[in-house]
């Protein structure tokens, strides 16, 4: 795969969660799931040892969200822009200069040294840019300019 460059993405953020809800599964299907989530997380460590990207992602937010968690816990390093090689945008995003969607999260720690921290962002996240336009601060040197958004149901 790391010859190749391949991506591999394998989402246990499911099989862990269910792990965390007794009673969610059936006894026999709550075995079956362990058995993935395990041989998924040995996948994962086979594959980092071997020099190939990986990627992650859910549609899963905050605490409820652990596969950052589980890369974390392994020692996997998390790569700056995984999605920009993934979705074939690179030659526009992973940078911030002339020309790159400036699309930005300003944090108050380092997510490569500790990315637990994107499980907090009412601690953690000063403000939020979106094509170059602030959408999101707790900042005062920062104000947000992004059109307020409308509801579309009065």
């Amino acid at each position: 795969m790391s010859e190749k460059g391949a991506i591999l993405t394998l989402a246990l953020v499911t099989n862990a969660e269910m792990n965390e809800w007794p009673g969610y599964l059936p006894p026999e299907s709550a075995k079956k799931n362990s058995a993935v989530l395990e041989a998924g997380i040995r996948s994962l460590k086979i594959a980092s040892e071997a020099g190939v990207t990986i990627c992650f992602g859910t549609d899963l937010l905050g605490p409820l969200c652990p596969d950052t968690r589980v890369q974390h816990t392994l020692g996997i390093p998390f790569p700056g822009g995984p999605a920009s090689y993934g979705n074939g945008q690179s030659c526009t995003l992973g940078q911030i200069k002339p020309g790159f969607v400036a699309d930005l999260l300003i944090l108050e720690s380092n997510p490569l040294e500790d990315i637990t921290i994107l499980d907090s962002p009412d601690k953690y996240l000063f403000a939020v840019m979106k094509e170059g336009r602030v959408y999101h601060s707790r900042w005062s040197k920062l104000p947000v300019d992004a059109p307020t958004p409308v509801s579309l149901i009065q």
